[in-house]
This record gives structure tokens, C-alpha cells and sequence, in this order.
């Protein structure tokens, strides 16, 4: 665990240093201005990059720093089946127009992957009617991507 807080300490370090200092980095990672929107928690310009620090951290550490060991496994399949997902981050970060029904589709084959690539699969919801229907692995495959799609929309509305 150790190795996670010092790779992603270094790789925050960096990017502050960086993220201000380097003309096509701040073209590119230009920080959001302060903003009116509803939906915005911001009262500061932030960096686009914490996204970036977050995935580069973890794959980091579980690819490069400790590939052989067995514990990382796990992270490592969470992390190629995020990979579309977070290019579609970076993407939404550059400003690159793209439309709901691309990113909603990204999304999709996240949820896709995590249920080939991980074999998740839900049995138990606790509540009787829908543990009825979780009995089906197209309704599982369904909640599943569902969740996915919630939890990374509910990043984007909070930030």
C-alpha cells in the first residue's frame, strides 16, 4: 500500500509542478475556470488532470512496480476494463466535442468488459422481488452496467 501513496504523491508533485509551467501542457490542460453552473462544487479554477493521477497511480503500481505479485491482479483487470472509460475522460477533458450517445456507448463497453474480463455477477440484492430477477445474467448484466454508468455520472454532476 505503501507503493500507491508514494507513486501517487510523486505523480500529484509533478503534475503541480508541472500543470502551470509548461505552455502546451497548459493549453491543453487548461484548469476550469470558476463557474455559475448548478451542478458545479468548484469555487476555484481546478486542474483537468486529477483523472489522470488516479489511473497513471494505479497503473503504475500494479503493471510496472509490482507485475508479479498476484494481489494486483485484480486492479489490473479493473484497469484495462476502465480504459475506455478514461480515455473517454480525457477526451471530455481536452474539450473534444463528443456526443452523449458515443460516451454512453464508452460506458456500455466498460460494463461489457467488467462482465466478460471479471466475471462479476450479482446473486444477492436482499430485496425479494429482485433477487428473482438477478436470477437472470442478462437482468445481472444489466444492473451491473446500470451501476457503472450511476457511478461515473455521479462524479461528473458532484464535479
Amino acid at each position: 500500500m505503501t507503493d500507491i501513496f508514494l507513486t501517487s504523491f510523486f505523480l500529484a508533485f509533478s503534475f503541480w509542478i508541472t500543470n502551470g509551467r509548461i505552455n502546451w501542457l497548459k493549453r491543453i490542460f487548461r484548469p476550469r475556470s470558476k463557474t455559475t453552473d448548478p451542478q458545479s462544487i468548484h469555487t476555484k479554477s481546478v486542474s483537468r488532470l486529477g483523472g489522470t493521477a488516479i489511473f497513471l497511480t494505479l497503473f503504475i503500481t500494479s503493471f510496472l512496480l509490482n507485475s508479479d505479485k498476484v494481489i494486483y491482479e485484480q486492479t489490473r483487470l479493473v484497469l484495462l476494463c476502465a480504459i475506455p472509460m478514461y480515455i473517454a475522460g480525457i477526451i471530455d477533458d481536452l474539450k473534444i466535442s463528443s456526443s452523449a450517445l458515443l460516451r454512453i456507448s464508452i460506458m456500455f463497453i466498460s460494463g461489457l468488459m467488467v462482465w466478460f474480463v471479471l466475471g462479476l455477477r450479482i446473486e444477492s440484492l436482499d430485496v425479494g422481488f429482485l433477487d428473482f430477477l438477478m436470477g437472470s445474467p442478462f437482468i445481472q448484466f444489466l444492473f451491473i452496467t446500470f451501476a457503472i454508468f450511476g457511478i461515473a455520472n455521479a462524479f461528473n454532476i458532484v464535479d
